[in-house]
């Protein structure tokens, strides 16, 4: 795959071979090497770039194609989902990892920005399976189908899903009203009684936040809540981007525009400078009015998480799971047995007629 830069050369994104058995090489998760799932044979990662760079927010938004790499990408497009990814180098068919329809290499052409960070997957395949069992073992509902589901070695699969994230300092002019609450004893005899009301001040002031690494994720492919929940990433450990991490996994192209996902990040930073604001005025109670906020040096990174997707039709209805690769943390959808509920139901029933049955006898 061709890699167009900001110089307008050509990077070649590589197969892997293993130097004594010629099979494709894979990024072992947690090492620095690729190694040979036939001989075991592995090569160390040759890290050129030692810092993760940050880009001018401004200058990208200003010129898109110009100011940043971009990429030429071949990747694959579910015609059920329309989630777009590049499958490892050795497949050539499969199923989508997003809702398990069959894909067969027809690759289209991606144009986007090139990555510029990752977090290398750290959990293998089989310790994303184990953990995903366990958040099943939490639903005795769950159908044993789905639960033989996550044995299956072939059923998880390595993806990278696509990030935004953002830097900004920022400054905000505020205006509102400072509320202190007191009590009062009104009225007589029985109708005495204590109110509390608050006491209003007018209040303006400025605060300054420094913001680093405001996460947007980038993909639709998944449900916001799912992605949302498989935090805190380290994003401490970011890598500058290397093919060779991809060895061996799924990279799903991005589909939320850096616009719109800048837009998305200034409304997590604006609930944190509005809590910001909210102590600056004090008191019992706060009421904002006026928020002028400039956000200054903004700079933002594409970023690649690693994790493992598994999705398991089930009565026409497609359920995911997805694990953080990093920390082994679990968020899908987990469907109910018919039958399980129809024993529990059974169970409930026989249960209440003994105790009714038991509660006579003791009458009688």
């Amino acid at each position: 795959m061709d890699t167009d830069t900001q110089d307008g050369t050509t990077l070649d994104r590589k197969d892997y071979p293993c130097e004594n058995c010629g099979a494709l090489l894979a990024y072992k998760p947690g090492m620095e090497v690729l190694a040979c799932d036939y001989c075991g044979h592995e090569n160390p990662i040759e890290i050129t770039q030692i810092e993760v760079v940050e880009n001018d927010l401004d200058s990208a938004l200003r010129d898109l194609e110009n100011s940043h790499a971009v990429e030429h990408v071949a990747a694959v497009k579910c015609d059920s989902c329309a989630a777009e990814f590049t499958l490892a180098k050795n497949e050539t068919a499969g199923r989508c990892p997003f809702c398990a329809v069959p894909v067969v290499v027809d690759p289209v052409q991606v144009r986007r920005l090139s990555p510029d960070a990752l977090l290398p997957f750290k959990l293998t395949a089989k310790e994303a399976r184990t953990a995903t069992k366990r958040w099943l073992k939490r639903s005795w509902l769950a159908p044993e189908a789905m639960r033989r589901h996550t044995t299956a070695d072939d059923q998880f699969k390595g993806v990278y899903l696509p990030h935004w994230t953002f830097d900004a300092d920022t400054a905000t002019r505020y205006q509102g009203f400072r509320g202190d609450t007191y009590t009062v004893t009104v009225g007589s005899g029985e109708n005495r009684r204590t109110e509390t009301r608050v006491r209003w001040t007018p209040k303006s002031g400025r605060v300054t936040r420094l913001f680093d690494d405001v996460l947007v994720p980038s993909s639709n492919s998944l449900p916001r809540q799912h992605l949302s929940r498989l935090t805190p990433w380290d994003l401490e450990n970011q890598r500058p981007y290397a093919d060779e991490y991809l060895a061996g996994y799924i990279s799903e192209a991005y589909q939320v525009p850096l616009t719109d996902g800048f837009v998305e990040a200034k409304q997590i930073m604006q609930t944190a400078i509005e809590r910001d604001v909210r102590r600056s005025i004090g008191g019992d109670r706060q009421r904002i009015t006026r928020l002028d906020t400039r956000y200054d040096d903004t700079t933002f990174k594409h970023v690649l998480l690693p994790t493992y997707l598994s999705a398991f039709r089930w009565n026409d209805r497609v359920y995911r799971f997805v694990v953080n690769a990093r920390t082994g943390e679990v968020q899908g959808e987990r469907p109910t047995s018919v039958w399980k509920v129809a024993v529990l139901v059974v169970l409930g029933l026989l249960l209440a007629g003994l105790v009714l049955y038991l509660l006579a006898i003791s009458e009688g």
